[in-house]
């Protein structure tokens, strides 16, 4: 999960929650809602195959050996932020572009483009379109000691939701991504020094599947204050059987609502399994993993109606079996969003 999810991380830096009494609900007016906005944010990566996006270049073009772990390095990022949703009111029906609020207050973020239908007591329903909106970028031979280059890393899928199941608290999403890196030649390097074969290389093999399932369920506090504990199950078809695996994760986010200010923390520990020993090292990449994001709102700040600033700070970090394998991804934004209702 962890490569995976500093890969969306580096991708869309600045996507932070809007927050509202009920962040599940579809409006019962017709009409448009959402937000705007941009900003700024430091970011430090430490990955031997994340390399950025294409807004901003990070990690070390050239690695410090196979068996040590990756150099940190860190850039500022602009942080376009933009969730626009129209809804049809008398049907019940919201159409979005973006990534809605109750995703994003769970670290998940996903560009989205689809629609959402309440279906009366039985919850609300939803079918969207899944695509990167900045390629992310990665080392096209991230086992180069030499000079690595970058490529692409396109994610594009489906993905089925359900939210508030029969009238419960309890919610499920399901995603199927197709993960395509463009010219993916892990491993390739090795070959030259006999530390492994052409037909090992393709145990490396980046290309594939992705099948993610999440359970959830919210708990009311109290007025202010919700509780959103959640698991999730994630399984990585690869085309190279060292890269293939699956991951297992829980996290609990807590969010508190006030008119002038809210806050949202959540906290996450998981791992990550892989099906085959990495020929490079002769022993599998599995890791432990684990991080924390905070993200802190002002409402209409210095008496500016609509608007909001946003302050948030985020760590995350694998400890895998293989140094080479370890990475982490630490910082913080602040941005200014306009809210269209």
């Amino acid at each position: 999960m962890m490569k995976a999810k500093l890969t969306v991380a580096v991708a869309a830096l600045a996507c932070q929650p809007l927050l509202a009494a009920d962040f599940l609900a579809i409006p019962k007016e017709s009409g448009w809602s959402g937000y705007a906005g941009a900003g700024m944010g430091y970011y430090e990566l430490q990955s031997n195959f994340v390399a950025g996006n294409g807004l901003r270049d990070l990690g070390d073009r050239n690695g410090d050996g196979l068996n040590a772990a990756p150099e940190t390095t860190g850039d500022w990022w602009p942080q376009p932020v933009v969730d626009l949703r129209y809804t049809f009111g008398d049907s019940g029906t919201q159409l979005f572009l973006g990534n809605l609020i109750q995703d994003q207050v769970r670290l998940d973020w996903t560009q989205q483009l689809g629609v959402r239908q309440r279906v009366g007591d039985w919850g609300i329903v939803g079918l969207s379109a899944l695509f990167s909106t900045v390629p992310t970028k990665v080392w096209d031979d991230p086992y180069n000691l030499g000079e690595r280059g970058r490529t692409d890393r396109d994610s594009r899928g489906v993905r089925l939701s359900w939210d508030g199941i029969a009238g419960s608290t309890v919610g499920a999403n399901y995603s199927f991504r197709k993960i395509d890196v463009d010219n993916d030649i892990a491993g390739d390097s090795l070959i030259l020094t006999s530390r492994i074969s052409d037909d090992e290389t393709q145990l490396l093999e980046r290309d594939g599947n992705n099948h993610y399932l999440e359970l959830y369920a919210r708990w009311q506090l109290s007025q202010r204050q919700q509780l959103i504990p959640a698991i999730s199950y994630n399984i990585r078809d690869r085309d190279g059987g060292a890269e293939k695996g699956d991951g297992k994760g829980f996290q609990v986010t807590y969010v508190f609502i006030s008119k002038a200010y809210s806050f949202t923390t959540t906290g996450y520990v998981g791992s990550r399994d892989y099906d085959q020993d990495n020929p490079v090292y002769d022993r599998k990449a599995d890791a432990d993993e684990y991080g924390i994001n905070a993200i802190g709102f002002w409402h209409n700040p210095l008496g500016f109606e609509n608007w909001e600033a946003r302050f948030s700070l985020t760590y995350v970090e694998s400890d895998s079996d293989i140094r080479f394998y370890d990475s982490s991804l630490y910082g913080g934004g602040i941005s200014l969003v306009y809210k269209l209702r």
